[in-house]
């Protein structure tokens, strides 16, 4: 076989070719002759331009306009820029050879109106040489004129496709960065290129394509506009807040919905790892799930680690389980390098393939047998016992489904031993999930009534003020084994407060509907009365109507739950609930109703973003502008972050305003951020719940101390000091204990901090000794930071301390031992964040080539740009700098590189301020 390949000089032959391979030998690789044949198709088709152009009138505009825009004009776009109509246009190109011109489907309306291209890029040059200059520029002033146009009025629904898509290429093209700028950014035009394509991908590829040519620009002339980085990189960044609004799994009802592409766009719009890759992973279940297995794997090309590919190959298990395609979901399941996720996805499999008639014949049936027995040792690897516990209960469901009793009463032993030396909130908890899951399985009825009551028997000696939400789950185990008396007395017992209450019939009527006594459920739901746990109990129901085969009241009761949440006021609860309606309207095959709630829901969650910016990057502009003088710019940004902050409630009003007061130290307003902290005092001390007090009093203190009020702060400290030693309740007071100590090492106070240590949560105890390492590390004192970092040599948080020692030491100027020290450091994402601060360290010292040089070892982009935009503040107010800090901006968010842009161009802070602002 012999295979012809042909191309054009640029690119050339890809590095990744091997040396040997024949497409590098002279022999291959080698200029063709022009074709003869390819010339005379050219002469024939320039005859055809030049029969249109000599024409003059309509002939000569079409022409004239096509070379122009450079294609993907309408004929009711051309029609529309000539005064003409469509019709005539049509008739017009009809007549020119198809060798001249082409014609194809838009881009994102296949079966709208076809859009007019020159054939060949060849022709494109040869009817630009056929066009006079004056005549290019009478037509680009008539597109830039029609583009007006249409933003004047926020871009309608008639909007040209050419506007949305092409325009913005030909600006690319002509270098006109001003037009670029302003039709990129223009929210009302995101929100038409949202209608259209159903996502912000359109978007997103438009403002990072204009930052990359305005980099590459600068990079050539020597020289960069920052300001119009700066606007190109607000409105990137704003799209990316939208868009990492949309949870997972709206995104994964939009892919069983089929919108396939949209689904897939919506993943690729999150920016941050830890969002796209929940989101792409619903998209894979969802897609394994209803059969478009090519699509699935393409996903799995969008990821970088072995974790994240572990995550997406487990999703694909289980949509592959859930389509009855057992043999491919094991396959699938056993590729995953994670044991623990890969046995996780095992049981899954298993436990979905023992439905009594999923499997055909004894071979398929002995086959999972044996996949399940195989599972049942590597369960162990498992660390929570919950999770253990968990999974031997539903391998017990699998043997029992299958016939094998005896596997069964052994999966429950391990099961139950799983949760023998747990804490017991922790083992009332795991026996509670035990007997959930053991009640799907008939034979397995006795047992699961008998650990749901062992369950109740722990949670009792618990106590209530400590472990509330232990107790709704209890009360659900007894509901899925019909124990309705004993959950009836759980709730009524531990749960007095009308809101817990209600979250413990909620957990009851979701068991209930699960175990199938449906009427039970509805009559349960119908108790309560706090809106968001009445939803959730109607959507259970929902859920449970669905899989019984019940459209019709499936649909009903959805009209029901949809009146229950207009009673709602959070929007994140109204998201997250019609999210619920919307799935069980789909598995209930009412397509059209899901699909109306899953886009109301896809509004509200894109509407939720903050109109009025974030606070934190406010103050961070305001402190900028304040150190340059510009103080009554800085107190108006202080006050509209302030106004912003006041409209937020409870522990988030709290932390916001902590954010204001340290503003308001920056400008300079000391009296005034001294009565907003001790007002935030009084209302932390009467409004704030228990939970939430101990880490709001810490923040209080740290935001004293950080303000120059070090002695308030101690105070502060040492009121959670008294209170915890007052405190009857062991969970209460270690964590007054922890924000006691996080308040002490907030003033520098560390042995104070440290002689705290053994009375803090246990789990809490290493990130807090990363935190008096890095303090220490902040005092200059070294080596005791290091002797504390050996205590943790064997924990993650160690590894930590390590990138807090490095920073230390390149401050001393030993910047190679710095460097050895990041190399101890094995996870790559800890070590990249922690080479950012060696960076910072070393581009102030001046070592700016060996803080380049360890910049462009980092991959990830966030990272990457917080330690370019460190290098380009150390550069200053120069032409390097600010290609460097444009730079900076196309690889990560504005507001961290606000410190940079505030030395790099401080005459750009204004504009920063009302970008901060939502300003576009």
């Amino acid at each position: 076989m012999r295979i012809i390949v042909a191309g054009r000089p640029h690119p050339p032959v890809p590095d990744d070719v091997p040396g040997d391979h024949p497409l590098w030998t002279t022999e291959i690789d080698h200029w063709l002759e022009p074709s003869p044949y390819a010339q005379a198709t050219r002469r024939d088709a320039e005859q055809d331009l030049l029969r249109l152009l000599n024409g003059g009138g309509l002939g000569r505009e079409l022409v004239s306009l096509t070379v122009a825009a450079g294609g993907g004009l309408s004929a009711s776009d051309i029609a529309e820029l000539t005064g003409s109509r469509p019709r005539l246009v049509e008739r017009e190109l009809s007549a020119a050879s198809g060798r001249s011109f082409r014609r194809r489907s838009a881009h994102w309306t296949p079966g709208g109106p076809e859009v007019y291209l020159l054939a060949h890029e060849e022709i494109q040059r040869s009817a630009a040489d056929l066009v006079t200059d004056a005549e290019l520029a009478d037509c680009r002033t008539r597109l830039h004129r029609w583009a007006q146009t249409y933003r004047s009025t926020d871009w309608p629904a008639t909007t040209p496709a050419y506007l949305l898509r092409g325009y913005t290429q030909l600006l690319r093209e002509l270098g006109d960065t001003g037009r670029l700028v302003e039709l990129v950014c223009d929210a009302a035009r995101h929100e038409r290129l949202w209608q259209v394509t159903g996502a912000d991908l359109e978007g997103l590829g438009e403002l990072s394509a204009s930052l990359d040519q305005l980099l590459s620009d600068g990079m050539r002339i020597g020289d960069a506009d920052v300001s119009a980085a700066l606007r190109l990189a607000a409105a990137r960044d704003g799209l990316h807040e939208r868009a990492a609004a949309l949870p997972a799994e709206l995104i994964g009802l939009w892919a069983r919905l089929g919108h396939t592409n949209r689904a897939i766009s919506l993943a690729e719009s999150q920016r941050e790892p830890w969002v796209r890759v929940p989101a792409l992973v619903t998209v894979a279940a969802s897609l394994a799930a209803t059969g478009r297995p090519a699509r699935v794997i393409e996903l799995t090309y969008d990821v970088d680690s072995i974790d994240d590919r572990d995550q997406l190959l487990a999703a694909i298990a289980k949509g592959l389980a859930e389509a009855g395609q057992y043999t491919e979901a094991l396959a699938m399941a056993s590729c995953l390098e994670d044991e623990q996720r890969g046995v996780e996805a095992l049981v899954a499999t298993v436990r979905a393939a023992a439905d009594a008639d999923a499997l055909d014949g004894p071979g398929e049936q002995a086959a999972v047998l044996l996949r399940a027995s195989n599972a049942v040792p590597a369960v162990a690897i498992v660390s929570s016992s919950v999770k253990q516990g968990d999974l031997y209960a539903d391998l017990a469901c699998t043997f029992s489904l299958l016939g094998d009793d005896r596997r069964a009463q052994e999966a429950i032993e391990l099961a139950v031993s799983a949760t023998k030396d747990a804490e017991v909130f922790r083992k009332a908890q795991g026996l509670s999930h035990i007997a959930i899951r053991l009640a799907k399985a008939p034979r397995l009825t006795a047992s699961a009534v008998g650990i749901a009551r062992r369950s109740a028997e722990s949670a009792a000696t618990a106590d209530p003020q400590e472990v509330g939400w232990l107790f709704p789950q209890v009360a659900a185990g007894l509901a899925a084994v019909r124990e309705h008396e004993g959950a009836a007395w759980v709730v009524g017992h531990f749960l007095p407060e009308p809101v817990d209450r209600d979250e413990g019939l909620c957990a009851v009527t979701a068991a209930t509907a699960e175990s199938g006594d449906l009427g039970r459920a509805l009559e349960t739901a119908e108790q309560i009365t706090t809106p968001i746990y009445r939803s959730k109990a109607f959507a259970a129901v929902g859920t449970a109507l669905a899989k019984s085969a019940e459209p019709a009241r499936c649909a009903h009761l959805a009209d029901r739950n949809l009146h229950v949440l207009s009673e709602v006021s959070s929007p994140d609860w109204q998201v997250d609930l019609r999210i619920g309606i919307a799935d069980s309207l789909l598995r209930a095959g009412h397509q059209e109703f899901a699909e109306t709630v899953v886009a109301a829901a896809t509004d509200l969650a894109r509407g939720s973003r903050v109109p009025r910016g974030e606070v934190r990057s406010q103050i961070a502009v305001a402190g900028a502008l304040a150190a340059v003088d510009a103080g009554e710019e800085a107190d108006t940004l202080v006050r509209w972050a302030e106004a912003s902050a006041e409209a937020e409630v409870g522990y988030l009003r709290v932390l916001r305003m902590v954010e204001v007061a340290e503003g308001l130290h920056l400008t300079g307003s000391n009296g005034r951020k001294n009565s907003l902290l001790t007002s935030l005092l009084d209302e932390t001390s009467q409004k704030m719940h228990i939970s939430e007090y101990p880490h709001a009093m810490q923040k209080i203190a740290q935001a004293f101390d950080t303000t120059g009020s070090p002695n308030r702060a101690r105070e502060v400290a040492q009121v959670l000091l008294d209170e915890a030693r007052a405190l009857g309740n062991p969970s209460q007071q270690s964590w007054h204990m922890y924000g006691a100590a996080g308040a002490f090492l907030a003033v520098g106070d560390v042995d104070e901090a440290l002689a705290l240590t053994p009375s803090l949560p246990e789990d809490t105890v290493p990130e807090f000794l990363s935190g008096v390492v890095a303090k220490l590390v902040e005092a200059g004192d070294l080596e005791r930071a290091v002797r504390l970092t050996e205590e943790l040599a064997d924990n993650r948080e160690g590894e930590r301390c390590l990138g807090h020692i490095a920073a230390g030491v390149a401050s001393t100027g030993d910047l190679p031992h710095a460097v050895d020290l990041l190399d101890e450091i094995s996870a790559p994402a800890l070590r990249e964040r922690c080479t950012v601060a060696v960076i910072q360290v070393a581009a102030r010292s001046g070592a700016t080539q060996e803080a380049r040089d360890l910049a462009d070892a980092i991959t990830a982009p966030g990272h990457r740009s917080k330690a370019l935009g460190a290098i380009a503040d150390s550069l200053g107010p120069t032409p390097e700098g600010r290609v460097l800090l444009v730079e900076a901006l196309a690889l990560g968010p504005w507001d961290q590189l606000v410190e940079a842009i505030a030395g790099v161009a401080p005459e750009h802070l204004p504009l920063l301020a009302a970008l901060s602002r939502n300003e576009r």
